[in-house]
């Protein structure tokens, strides 16, 4: 299994078995700053933008977790965020890739 996005005519794909050891990868897709991140616990995948604030950021590994679910901070300002980009001081970052193209989806919490 493989975790792939195409942005700007730039394809990528990260393999699974390789996200389970990381589970981030700050990384510049069609030059837009984005973070994949992946929780092994529970399958999931999001990719997300790193630019907060006007700011490019790099995201890391929290260790902690929040209903099962990876959790992770920035590494600028030391805030932990959830896998759906909300900060948990309320700040809000966006699911790059697919609400771009699907605005309606619903998000399940």
């Amino acid at each position: 299994m493989v975790i792939a996005l195409s942005l700007h005519g730039d394809n990528r794909a990260w393999p699974a078995r390789i996200l389970d050891r990381h589970e981030i990868v700050n990384d510049t897709i069609g030059g837009v700053p984005i973070a994949i991140t992946w929780c092994p616990l529970c399958g999931s995948a999001v990719d997300i933008e790193r630019e907060v604030d006007d700011e490019v950021t790099e995201f890391g590994v929290s260790g902690v977790l929040y209903n099962s679910d990876l959790v992770f901070y920035d590494r600028n300002s030391n805030t932990l965020w959830d896998q759906d980009g909300r900060r948990y001081i309320g700040t809000r970052l966006f699911w790059f890739a697919w609400y771009t193209f699907h605005p309606d989806t619903e998000l399940i919490r």
